[in-house]
């Protein structure tokens, strides 16, 4: 929320961290071939998310070497709690994460591929779209609240967002 931390991802498969006041990165990591779709931070700045077309990466701030990475295949979007304690993905499936570990808390098959996620500022809930459906979950299950059909092509999910607060 103050700035101070910026993340930048390239189809050139690079990910960057820059500090405000300075045009040169502070971490500069390269995944060789892959572009990085999406790329996001903790309001505190501490941790760092980076997806890629076939890999999740989580980084402590200012460094290069990942906290851990995960093969998922075509990540198309990632989020991050404000705290940093949840990590979500999607690409063929919806995927939850703390930050502890690589492994999935959950993981969701939807039909078709996902292209956006989002996760409450506390982490509660994870919102999704995929396919030509919108899924909200409560982060302690892999069972959807609620699901909602778009209609498919041309109404795919592009984009999803959800408040701070997850209401």
């Amino acid at each position: 929320p103050d700035a101070s931390k910026i993340v930048v991802g390239t189809n050139g498969g690079h990910y960057y961290e820059f500090n405000r006041n300075s045009s040169t990165p502070v971490v500069n990591f390269a995944i060789t071939g892959a572009t990085v779709y999406s790329v996001a931070i903790s309001d505190n700045g501490e941790y760092i998310a980076a997806g890629s077309a076939d890999d999740i990466f989580l980084f402590d701030k200012d460094s290069s070497t990942p906290l851990w990475e995960r093969s998922l295949g075509r990540i198309k979007s990632v989020a991050i709690s404000a705290d940093g304690e949840y990590i979500t993905a999607v690409a063929s499936d919806i995927h939850l994460f703390d930050k502890d570990s690589s492994t999935p808390l959950w993981s969701y098959e939807i039909e078709g591929h996902g292209y956006s996620v989002a996760v409450s500022a506390g982490g509660e809930y994870v919102i999704a779209g995929g396919g030509g459906e919108v899924y909200l979950f409560n982060s302690n299950s892999s069972t959807p609240l609620w699901s909602y059909e778009t209609g498919g092509v041309p109404y795919d999910v592009a984009s999803v967002a959800i408040s701070a607060d997850g209401k």
